[in-house]
């Protein structure tokens, strides 16, 4: 029995590999994702999957450790993966992304007047959603960045492998200034995507959620999307029914792999928010000096300054840090994403500061839409 791993194109395949039979397998990809204005190298946990006579044999634990050890020694900053409950926390994952559902009657969204002309995409023209998607999520935490030469497409919509079609709006001047992905569906109508250059085409984006319902005779239209997204709050205005669900185990579930990296891409980050807090209350925003991190992963300091935010590890420090913040990775990864609210971990005794008031964490990792570029999100299109 071995466990063997490959390099694939835009990522590694692991395999446990039993008397010459292929057991158990998942895929580890290499993608980029946001937290506000930085990007860390994110491994997801794809596929997993052991043949079913193999199954209850601990081979799903093998592989995932393995997998654990790859990312370290690639120099993943963080991992994600979408997973059922109550299994994936013994190796450190932790649920970060809610899941939003907004419906509205498909004839009160047909009341809608629009402008723009609205219209299939073809697949050929895919690549001209890539622009309004990278507007519309520049600041969004969680979303994936999108490459134009390493792009699938839209290859999924609310579930794994089911189809969709992409609609497009137009201006007068044959101008994308909107899309729109749906379910290829026979009974329902149910938008995974939007991406838009501005509000004014929300009308039509709406449209084609109203077009997929007439067409299969469906009362509502879903929308899955962040809470907070402005075609969400845009909505509201024609009533409509919002849902959002935060997972206590499963779901979209994220961890730090390396706790250095990720707080130094991080930095730039970080330093933005405090200066962004610096000249508002509450007070102690202002704080300066070295906050270390030390979790069951290792220790980072990073140096608050008045301009700039430096990781380094502790180790290897030259001066000790003034204030500690004690945490599991798990519950820093969800302040990260803005998933917890600093004062809900340290009130709840998660975690444990000295030396610095709570509003230093708070203004470093501010919770959900507080952080500016709005709800932690990961679009169903990318979902692995």
């Amino acid at each position: 029995m071995s466990v063997e791993t490959r390099a694939l194109e835009g990522g590694h395949i692991v395999r446990y590999v039993l008397g010459g039979e292929k057991a158990s397998r998942l895929y580890v990809r290499d993608c980029r994702m946001r937290v506000g204005r930085a990007v860390l190298r994110m491994g997801g946990i794809a596929n997993v999957e052991t043949k079913e006579h193999h199954r209850h044999r601990g081979f799903a634990r093998r592989l995932l450790e393995q997998a654990l050890v790859l990312m370290r020694q690639q120099e993943y900053d963080v991992s994600v993966l979408f997973g059922i409950s109550d299994f994936y926390e013994r190796w450190g994952y932790a649920p970060i992304f809610p899941e939003t559902r907004l419906t509205i009657a498909a004839r009160d969204a047909a009341r809608v007047p629009s402008a723009y002309q609205l219209r299939r995409l073809s697949g050929g023209e895919m690549p001209l959603t890539l622009e309004l998607y990278r507007r519309s999520n520049a600041l969004r935490s969680g979303t994936l960045v999108r490459r134009r030469d390493k792009w699938p497409g839209f290859v999924q919509g609310s579930r794994w492998k089911r189809a969709v079609n992409v609609y497009g709006a137009f201006d007068a001047n044959k101008r994308l200034a909107g899309y729109a992905v749906l379910d290829r569906s026979s009974d329902e109508a149910v938008m995974v995507e939007v991406g838009y250059r501005r509000a004014d085409v929300f009308g039509a984006l709406l449209a084609a959620g109203v077009r997929q319902a007439r067409r299969v005779m469906a009362e509502q239209v879903h929308v899955l999307l962040p809470a907070d997204h402005p075609f969400a709050q845009w909505c509201h205005q024609f009533g409509c029914q919002v849902v959002t669900h935060y997972q206590r185990s499963g779901g979209a579930m994220g961890r730090i792999v390396g706790l250095r990296s990720c707080l130094a891409r991080l930095a730039p980050e970080l330093g933005r928010r405090l200066r962004a807090a610096g000249g508002a209350p509450p007070a102690g925003v202002d704080w300066c000096g070295g906050l270390a991190i030390a979790t069951d992963i290792g220790s980072v300091i990073l140096r608050l300054g008045p301009q700039v935010v430096t990781a380094e590890e502790a180790a290897d420090a030259a001066a000790p840090p003034d204030a500690c913040l004690d945490i599991k990775q798990a519950l820093l990864t969800q302040l990260i994403f803005g998933y917890r609210s600093a004062a809900d971990v340290l009130g709840s005794g998660g975690a444990a500061l000295r030396g610095a008031p709570p509003q230093v964490i708070d203004a470093l990792f501010p919770p959900g839409s507080a952080a500016g570029g709005g709800q932690a999100y990961i679009w169903r299109p990318d979902y692995f």
